[in-house]
């Protein structure tokens, strides 16, 4: 391996993002709000989980979208 594979691999080049902005780029979100933005974005529908007090904020953010 030659110093320039070898750095190659320890410094790839980053792929080019795309300029696309969210909706709510900016916006002060929860980060249950987030997580529930997320999955509507992604198409999520129906998500399950115990109930219990870490989730309970999630909950409410997804009842209240509904």
């Amino acid at each position: 391996m030659t110093n320039s594979s070898a750095s190659q691999i320890m410094n790839p080049t980053p792929s080019p993002i795309e300029d696309s902005t969210h909706p709510l780029a900016g916006t002060a979100m929860s980060g249950a709000e987030i997580i529930v933005q997320v999955l509507a974005d992604e198409g999520v529908d129906a998500i399950f989980g115990y109930s219990g007090g870490a989730i309970l904020p999630t909950n409410a953010v997804d009842r209240a979208r509904k």
